[in-house]
């Protein structure tokens, strides 16, 4: 027990996350020693719900758990059982599980914890249930009572027993709740009533939970409140996310989409809407990687209604339907419900149907042929940048054949009063032609033409999506003279509009399989054909401008060099580090794992370096946040000094971490390298009063090389690195190890 309670206090003392993850299991390993199943279940308490929620995803957690729950029941120890019943449910929550089956679980867990009288942990469980109650609409109306308890009696019974642990449970629940459903002033209220009983909560989830909700609650109402109220508000949320950022650092996995969404959220309110763009995806993705659903659907509802007030309807269309459905999956369907009632317009019309598809996409993996929504934004920025109309139509045509799961398709643009076929595609070579304008009213449906005209006909006409998922069996087509003679399975017609009108026909069809374009993928195309309607109409208006005099033509070419030299400027620091100027993370993932493949199939050494400042939080608190910032450009100056190749990165990999990508390298050149860069450092003699080891500031590495590996993974790489790095600092810092 008392291994668990020293990991504890060098979580939240001196931020040695990992060193009090290895007591806690060693406390596991003497407690087995000497068969001592009542302190095994305190040691297994300890360790799920104190240590590893801030070193390890959350479902480590649950199997220890578990076991502490058994141990107990075996032991008799009914007060720690209790412990784990409660740590169960609330790690559950903070995971994303299903609410309906944590619901489920709650009857029987009240029902144990009365029989001994555990006050609090009886208190706690009924804390969860009310507020899973009101998540999946069981409760009175729009109040929080339920059949079972009302909420003033729960919290004046909480009060009279002095019982502030279940209450801080409860408010900051509640915090989380009352924001979801955009009730901010409440939210914030329950936060700050939570706030004084935070220490009794202190290593546990719920801390974090209140830091997160807190956060974003303030984010949300910070537009409609006074100067004051907004100092106020980013000194707390600065405070929140420099606490966040510590816990992101030892356990990426359980924190880095939470510090990613307020983040996203701080760029919003201050109109930095480049950064906002890029951290509410990565916000979404991080959640999604780790199977936090409810993180998921709110930050695809948050980007939802950041596109939204872009006025970027088609995009806040499919992350909103995005956030339902996840709401769904989680099981909050009064938040759901909530949710279609707000946005009637972009939900009602096939709000189950594309829920139905979402679930069964989340649970079983993701369809293999479903355009993901990164690739749909990513290919709608290819077609936005591409301004020739010859090669917009080929650039289209391959991006809708290679992932609609057509075998080939058409595109037939408006010409004054004619509809001409102006490219084709196919899925065979992936190449795509441009025609010369073959008009639709020119090809004879006796002589077998090579597309179904009569849709064409139909849904030019009309204006109407044609899908038929049999085309030789369904739909008022089968007697088409095409139809019969080819024999196609599945069939997409639909229009391309721009402001109400139709300007295309994107034609797409499959021979061999039915039921090819779901519903799913139907709706990201049709968010692609607004698109490339809008480009399509783009390059047309860029072709009569070259009709136009010469000094007409050189200013437009100025102007369209300039927008690619601003493009490729945005490019340049979206991957780079706002502070430091050297890779950003996402930058640094992408490059390492390319490198990773590339010298693996070469047979090459790949060199690696992790380091961080030493004492970098006492140098923050004597010497302020504007001279740490300082710091670490130069810090990342030494490095970029000492890394000289062109294929050498430097980049920030978190707070004050930084990492060397060094392809071609052995260790001895590593090594070389590492030392350059603290000689760099060393150099530039800062001042660091508060270091225990030098007068200036010095950092301590972690190296690693090898050759690559085909079936590896770089991640391997980083992590032996970061345990070198933490070998070093052991060791006294000011120093390197190499991992082996």
């Amino acid at each position: 027990m008392a291994y668990s309670c020293y990991g504890t206090i060098l979580i939240w003392h001196v931020n040695e996350a990992q060193l009090a993850y290895q007591l806690g299991l060693l406390s596991l390993k003497i407690s087995d020693r000497f068969q001592d199943l009542n302190y095994k279940c305190r040691a297994c308490n300890m360790l799920a719900n104190h240590i590893m929620p801030w070193v390890r995803h959350g479902r480590f957690s649950h199997a220890v758990n578990e076991e502490a729950f058994t141990i107990g029941l075996e032991s008799g120890d009914i007060q720690f059982v209790g412990f784990s019943s409660i740590n169960k449910v609330g790690n559950r929550l903070f995971g994303g599980d299903n609410l309906s089956d944590i619901a489920a679980a709650l009857p029987s867990l009240i029902q144990f914890a009365s029989k001994p009288k555990n006050i609090t942990v009886l208190d706690t469980l009924i804390a969860r249930q009310l507020g899973i109650f009101y998540l999946t609409g069981k409760t009175l109306g729009e109040s929080f009572d339920s059949e079972l308890t009302t909420e003033t009696a729960y919290i004046s019974h909480c009060e009279s027993h002095q019982d502030y642990y279940s209450l801080c449970i409860y408010y900051t629940f509640k915090t989380q709740i009352l924001y979801l459903h955009q009730e901010y002033r409440a939210a914030l209220s329950y936060s700050l009533a939570a706030t004084p009983w935070l220490p009794i909560v202190r290593g546990l989830i719920p801390e974090a939970e209140h830091n997160y909700y807190s956060s974003l609650t303030m984010l949300a109402l910070y537009d409609t409140a006074d100067e004051s109220e907004q100092l106020e508000y980013r000194q707390k949320i600065a405070a929140n996310q420099q606490q966040m950022q510590i816990w992101v650092d030892n356990c990426p996995e359980n924190f880095a989409d939470k510090h990613d969404l307020v983040t996203a959220e701080t760029a919003r309110v201050e109109d930095r809407h480049l950064a906002a763009m890029e951290l509410y995806d990565r916000a979404i993705a991080g959640a999604r990687e780790h199977k936090f659903i409810h993180n998921e659907a709110l930050g695809n509802e948050l980007t939802g209604r950041f596109w939204l007030a872009k006025n970027k309807q088609d995009f806040a269309d499919l992350y909103l339907r995005k956030a339902y459905s996840g709401y769904r999956l989680w099981g909050a369907q009064r938040k759901a419900a909530a949710l279609e009632a707000q946005y009637p317009l972009l939900l009602s019309a096939n709000a189950t149907e594309i829920s139905t598809i979402e679930i069964t996409r989340n649970t079983s993996s993701r369809h293999s042929g479903a355009l993901d929504l990164s690739c749909a934004i990513e290919a709608s920025q290819a077609l936005a940048g591409e301004m020739v109309l010859d090669k917009l139509l080929k650039k289209l045509m391959q991006i809708l054949i290679k992932n609609a799961g057509a075998q080939r398709g058409f595109l037939i643009l408006k010409k004054d009063h004619s509809w001409l076929i102006e490219a084709e595609g196919t899925a065979d070579n992936n190449e795509a032609i441009v025609l010369q304008s073959i008009a639709i009213d020119s090809l004879d449906p006796t002589q077998a033409p090579f597309l179904a005209t009569a849709i064409v006909n139909y849904v030019t006409r009309t204006q109407e999506n044609i899908i038929l998922n049999d085309a030789t069996r369904e739909g008022q087509f089968t007697g088409d003279r095409y139809i019969l003679d080819h024999q196609p399975k599945s069939i997409l017609c639909v229009p391309l509009l721009n402001h109400g009108k139709a300007i295309g026909i994107l034609y797409l069809e499959n021979n061999l399989t039915t039921g090819v374009f779901t519903p799913e993928r139907v709706e990201v195309l049709i968010l692609l054909s607004a698109q490339a309607a809008i480009s399509i109409e783009s390059s047309r208006l860029y072709s009569q401008l070259e009709d136009y005099s010469y000094t007409l033509e050189r200013k437009v070419n100025e102007r369209t060099y300039e927008l690619r030299q601003a493009n490729r400027e945005l490019e340049r620091l979206a991957n780079l580090d706002g502070l430091t100027q050297v890779a950003n993370r996402r930058y640094f993932d992408t490059y390492l794992t390319e490198k990773w493949q590339r010298l693996a199939l070469e047979g090459r050494p790949l060199g690696f370096i992790l380091f961080d400042v030493d004492f970098f939080k006492r140098y923050n608190d004597r010497y302020g946040h504007q001279a740490g910032d300082d710091c670490l450009i130069q810090v990342a100056q030494a490095a970029q000094t000492a890394a000289q190749r062109g294929s050498d990165l430097v980049a920030r990999y978190g707070g004050e971490e930084f990492a060397v990508v060094l392809p071609d390298t052995t260790l001895d050149n590593a090594i070389a390298i590492a030392i350059s860069i603290q000689e760099e450092l060393l150099a530039r003699q800062i001042i660091h009063a508060a270091s225990d080891v030098s007068q200036f500031v010095t950092i301590s590495m972690g190296l690693f090389c090898q050759i690559p590996l085909i079936q590896g993974d770089s991640k391997q790489m980083i992590s032996r690195a970061d345990t070198a790095l933490y070998q070093a600092k052991q060791q006294g810092r000011n120093s390197y190890c190499i991992a082996h």
